[in-house]
């Protein structure tokens, strides 16, 4: 990404920049999803044996205010986490466990 400003021009690349910014993200919140949804994590993967911890203790007090709130304010609430320095990666991973769609989450980013 910090290359391509150089080979493809300023607007040129920042449009490509943009649009690969968007498809990644979107397909890590529907990995993250997908495999929230089939119960069980690969073994190489992290990111998503976290997130899918933290779903599976439905009775944490944390989680469940972290869902009403994600539930309640939805976008605005998207876009001002996006603005603070929170990796994206875990931000794509605690919108996919919530209660957020993937066209709020893109619409946002």
């Amino acid at each position: 990404m910090s290359l391509i400003g150089f080979t493809w021009g300023m607007w040129p690349g920042a449009l490509i920049a943009a649009i690969s910014t968007l498809i990644g993200s979107a397909i890590a919140f529907v990995s993250v999803r997908v495999s929230r949804s089939l119960g069980s994590a690969p073994k190489i993967a992290y990111p998503q044996r976290f997130f899918l911890n933290v779903v599976k203790k439905r009775s944490n007090a944390q989680w469940d205010a972290f869902g009403r709130v994600m539930r309640e304010k939805g976008l605005p609430l998207i876009i001002m986490i996006r603005f603070c320095p929170v990796p994206w990666a875990i931000s794509n991973g605690l919108f996919a466990v919530s209660f957020i769609s993937l066209a709020a989450t893109m619409t946002a980013s």
